[in-house]
């Protein structure tokens, strides 16, 4: 048996420390609530379900990560956010709690610095005296194009990983997307492939000859395709993957995305090879950018920092942020200099300024800015009813419905019925309407929404799903 980590809890409370997600077994989850029931001090760690673990004297909550976008479930109802459960909580169990980041959400920094609702405790130096890793963007405008792999990769991040592996330290390089690339068929109509189910580009995994839809799963066979004139467009971490290995052929990369680390058991397997220096490259996808503390990485690179800058959605400038900002901190997290390179086609983007020149409280103060001007959160309280049907016109008809009901009282605060900025997924087309409304007027909008509920059956029809999420975390 495998020892735990160092920075696991059983090695500060050994048998005091239980596990709590949803992939444990049954057995053992019976087994954690018969110790529970024994009335006896026990720390659990856990994913958002553990909120719910039956504990009889809860002193302390600790939500690490809190900025986490994983702790909204948004698919089903309850929509709940276990953070915001978490301090409802401790709150009633009158218990302390910690939120934990080093990238507060922007709701937390709001709360805590600007309205002084929470207390705000900063760490201003780094775990061991370390030293924070120093940062070179790389215009990627100005990289040469003679060949793909200096399309994708610059010349100094060659160089640099090239210096960082000779001194025998190891690399950590992020690019959030997954698969090979996506496919565009060279014809008439020049078009690029998408799910027949989705409002989604299929990307294209070479290891199983297979298009996938990141957003449904389905699979398309790529052999249709081979005798027409593709394309590739783009690339994800598995063509990155390929271009490393010939690259580097003496130095072994690891890859950690959804594809190779579907588990918890494919995810410790590849953290424990890094760990024990079997390789010396780490490509993966957000998976790599938090959490991890490898003593001996000293180079952290970004292959495309502008991933994700557009997308249509209120939070998309603040989870890029995050992103870099956290990945940046996974160099030099030791004794030993640390240095980060980003690759963009934006250098100028203030976004990739402020997490490179570790400016957080400008980012903040603009971002609140902004969302303040917009109506957005933490300034309103957004609520988001989705609307999804196979039928367009039962979809629209039912959104109409829904709206005219609201209308009455909130006209003001409504934005639509529009279709969402992803119209279809799985097959469902997709609408919503969106209630931007004053914290002053939430009760008068839970009441209206309770209405639509309670109306359900009249306003829309039986094959339409509805689904009402309080506090919605994305718009897509």
């Amino acid at each position: 048996m495998s020892l735990p980590p160092p920075h696991c809890p059983q090695n500060y409370f050994g048998d005091q420390a239980l596990l709590w997600h949803s992939q444990a077994s049954d057995t053992y989850k019976k087994k954690v609530l018969n110790k529970l029931n024994e009335h006896k001090p026990y720390v659990i760690v856990g994913a958002r379900s553990a909120l719910f673990t039956p504990l009889y004297n809860l002193g302390l909550i600790i939500v690490d990560e809190e900025h986490d976008s994983s702790y909204k479930e948004s698919d089903r109802q309850p929509c709940y956010n276990a953070r915001d459960l978490a301090i409802i909580r401790a709150k009633h169990s009158k218990s302390l709690i910690i939120l934990g980041s080093a990238t507060p959400s922007l709701e937390t920094y709001y709360n805590s610095v600007v309205i002084n609702k929470y207390h705000l405790y900063e760490i201003n130096e780094r775990y061991g005296d370390a030293v924070l890793p120093k940062v070179k963007i790389i215009d990627m405008n100005k990289s040469t194009k003679n060949s793909m792999t200096s399309s994708i990769l610059s010349d100094y991040l060659i160089n640099a990983i090239n210096q960082t592996i000779n001194r025998n330290e190891q690399v950590l390089i992020l690019h959030n997307r997954r698969g090979f690339s996506s496919l565009k068929i060279c014809s008439e109509s020049d078009k690029i492939l998408k799910c027949k189910d989705c409002d989604v580009i299929l990307t294209f995994h070479a290891q199983l000859k297979q298009l996938i839809c990141h957003h449904c799963n389905k699979q398309y066979a790529f052999q249709k395709y081979t005798n027409q004139d593709v394309k590739f467009l783009g690339y994800g971490t598995e063509q990155l993957e390929t271009i490393l290995n010939e690259l580097f052929p003496n130095f072994g990369v690891l890859r950690m995305d959804a594809d190779s680390a579907n588990s918890m058991t494919k995810q410790n397997k590849i953290l424990t090879k890094f760990k024990n220096k079997e390789f010396h490259i780490l490509l993966g996808t957000q998976m790599i950018a938090k959490g991890l503390d490898f003593s001996n990485v000293t180079l952290v690179a970004v292959i495309n920092a502008d991933l994700g800058m557009l997308i249509p959605d209120f939070k998309a400038h603040e989870k890029m942020f995050h992103l870099i900002y956290q990945v940046i901190g996974r160099s030099g997290r030791s004794h030993k200099l640390g240095q980060a390179i980003i690759q963009t086609h934006q250098p100028g983007n203030n976004i990739i300024q402020m997490a490179t020149n570790y400016e957080s409280k400008k980012f903040y103060n603009l971002n609140l800015e902004s969302r303040k001007a917009l109506k957005y959160p933490p300034f309103v309280r957004l609520i988001r009813i989705l609307i999804q049907s196979q039928s367009i016109d039962k979809c629209i008809d039912s959104a109409n419905k829904i709206y005219n009901l609201l209308k009455l009282d909130l006209r003001d605060f409504l934005i639509g019925p529009l279709p969402c900025p992803i119209e279809k997924l799985a097959n469902q087309v997709r609408y919503h309407i969106l209630i931007k409304t004053p914290h002053n007027k939430l009760k008068l909008v839970l009441k209206r929404v309770r209405d639509i509920q309670n109306k359900k059956e009249h306003l829309i029809d039986k094959n339409v799903k509805l689904l009402i999420d309080i506090d919605a975390n994305s718009v897509l």
